[in-house]
């Protein structure tokens, strides 16, 4: 029932502050935050949007002034949001220097009698302690519900920075994937095995390996990657692999959400070798867990726990991940091999899935509760 529908004895309606990006570049940080919001007014309450990124990643002055600008801007917002009846503070928290920026949006915002509830996307602060955070989590955020996850990003976050267990609560990106109606009916490749991976495309997020592996000795495979190059080297990478391996190499430009779905039931198995510093809980990982294709992941981040249990064995730190890639490429002639891969993806997708549907749960009462 939405609050209008009872005229005699209307439910309150709450007033959900949304502190994130609300647009590229941080995509996957976005979308969930876009999601969050969503779940908040499908029930009919309000929210306000308070962002202070920019829509496109750069460097030097006006980049800068650019950046300076929407925090100013988001500290203005923030004083106007400050009146008024009691709210909720969502706060979708990534690495870097920006959190400093929402810590300050958060003090102008949010009064002693409202709820603060920080949902955080990055592991940045928990691979190394951080001074800001631990000032954060001390003044700022000292009354607030923190979102982590994964459970190993949890008990890190608690360990690392003294936030008692009844602070803390999992909620996995699982919950914010929409996976197509039916999901997708990928049958058991055939043949010469296509790798696959999607991503911006940058050395952080493991291009160079995943072009690397075209070059595993007596391993008959294709690559195709899905993305957009996110720099000058990595341009040059793309133009000598398709130069260097012709037809077994293809680049895919982006294009929307069903490009993406059209993608991966094209592939056979998905390649994510990240050591991005801030990786968390990728979604293009559990799109392709969604769409039926199993991957092989880096052990950064809650990929490892991502892929607990029917996957555990497709985690490898980059000094084997050659050696783990080409074990699955040798064993991928038996059929019955391929067929069981699909078979783990779907499974760890449906526990995933299954597990999502009660966090999410518990992340709309936070966000809505009297």
């Amino acid at each position: 029932m939405s609050p209008s529908e009872n005229l005699d004895n209307p439910p309150i309606v709450r007033r959900v502050v949304v502190v994130a990006p609300s647009m590229p570049p941080v995509h996957g940080q976005a979308m969930v935050s876009r999601r969050v919001a969503e779940i908040v007014e499908e029930r009919g309450h309000d929210v306000e949007w308070v962002s202070r990124n920019t829509p496109t990643l750069g460097s030097g002055v006006r980049y800068r002034v650019a950046v300076a600008t929407r925090v100013v801007r988001a500290l203005a917002c923030a004083l106007r949001l400050r009146s008024g009846p009691s709210k909720t503070v969502y706060v979708g928290s990534s690495g870097g220097l920006g959190v400093i920026a929402e810590g300050l949006v958060v003090a102008l915002t949010k009064r002693r009698r409202d709820r603060l509830v920080v949902h955080h996307h990055s592991f940045a602060y928990l691979n190394r302690r951080s001074v800001v955070w631990q000032v954060l989590v001390g003044t700022v955020y000292r009354s607030a519900v923190h979102v982590l996850l994964c459970d190993c990003m949890s008990q890190r976050f608690g360990s690392m920075y003294g936030v008692t267990a009844d602070k803390l609560r999992v909620v996995g990106n699982a919950a914010f994937v929409d996976a197509p109606q039916g999901g997708i009916k990928k049958p058991p490749g055939a043949g010469r095995m296509q790798l696959g991976h999607l991503s911006n495309l940058s050395v952080e997020k493991g291009l160079d390996v995943v072009l690397a592996s075209l070059a595993l000795e007596g391993c008959d495979v294709s690559l195709s990657v899905y993305g957009s190059p996110t720099g000058q080297r990595e341009v040059a990478m793309l133009r000598s692999a398709a130069t260097r391996y012709g037809d077994r190499f293809d680049v895919v430009a982006p294009t929307d959400r069903a490009g993406v779905w059209e993608y991966l039931s094209s592939i056979d198995i998905f390649l994510f070798p990240s050591k991005y510093v801030n990786e968390a809980a990728p979604l293009v990982v559990l799109e392709s867990l969604a769409a039926g294709v199993p991957v092989l992941v880096s052990d950064v981040g809650c990929l490892e726990d991502m892929l607990k249990p029917h996957l555990s064995e497709f985690v490898a730190s980059l000094a084997e991940w050659n050696g783990c890639l080409r074990s699955i490429i040798e064993r991928t002639d038996d059929p019955g091999f391929r067929s069981g891969l699909l078979e783990m993806a779907r499974s760890q997708w449906e526990h995933l899935s299954t597990q999502a549907a009660d966090q999410l749960a518990t992340l709309r009462e936070m966000l809505l509760a009297d």
